[in-house]
């Protein structure tokens, strides 16, 4: 059992909340420790041009990459293969260009698993993610891997699962995210942390491309034939 004091003060930021889990929970140690961080801090909503979680629609899945659009369900986001998803139907799925990722872009799941976060690269790029999955689309104000590192570090995780609510399902919203605080850290060290992260979006792409072609390699020698989706539908 954790215990422990609030005061009365420190209920007013967040709507007078009184159940314990909230105010014992690690989101607000965690926001203490940002509150004293030695850098000026900014809300996200500050350093991106939008953080939405696109449209939400009934879906009709295909059989056909002609006819269909890859779709990213909230745990496909985090594989390293993300070719063998699901094809929503172009015709019949609305607001897809809602819908679309794009590189750069900073993805975080937002209800089932809450939290968890993933850097878009040109995998991900121009495949259909769901509602379940919460896009923050950087400006310039901050670097792009600055953003997705802060966010995916522990302290990141907790401050994006404090804000879950919902008596069925547990989720996060939009707005909630935008509200975050994120320290303004000095320009050269955004940058190393950036280069970082773009290196490693680069050498996922790459270790995808190279999957693909080990695929096609055992295939060839083994004399084996593409799976469709009715192969996976029986086994």
């Amino acid at each position: 059992m954790k215990t422990g004091y609030i005061h009365r003060k420190s209920m007013n930021p967040c709507g007078l909340r009184f159940d314990s889990s909230y105010h014992l929970s690690d989101g607000v140690a965690v926001k203490r420790v940002i509150a004293s961080s030695p850098y000026p801090l900014m809300p996200i909503e500050k350093a991106a041009d939008r953080i939405f979680i696109g449209g939400r629609a009934r879906r009709v899945y295909v059989k056909d990459r002609e006819h269909g659009i890859p779709f990213l369900s909230s745990s496909d986001i985090l594989q390293a293969d993300l070719e063998a998803v699901k094809l929503a139907s172009k015709k019949y799925t609305p607001n897809v260009e809602d819908m679309k990722l794009q590189k750069g872009w900073t993805l975080i799941t937002r209800s089932g698993t809450i939290g968890n976060c993933a850097f878009a690269n040109a995998k991900h790029a121009q495949k259909l993610a769901s509602e379940h999955v919460i896009r923050l689309v950087p400006n310039n104000i901050l670097r792009k891997g600055y953003i997705y590192a802060y966010l995916a570090s522990k302290q990141g995780y907790s401050l994006l699962t404090q804000g879950t609510f919902g008596a069925v399902i547990q989720h996060i919203e939009p707005a909630y995210v935008a509200s975050l605080p994120i320290p303004v850290a000095p320009e050269s060290f955004q940058q190393e942390v950036d280069d970082l992260i773009q290196e490693s979006a680069r050498l996922r792409e790459e270790a995808a491309d190279m999957l693909s072609m080990a695929k096609i390699l055992l295939k060839r020698k083994a004399n084996l034939k593409d799976l469709t989706p009715d192969d996976y539908d029986y086994y």
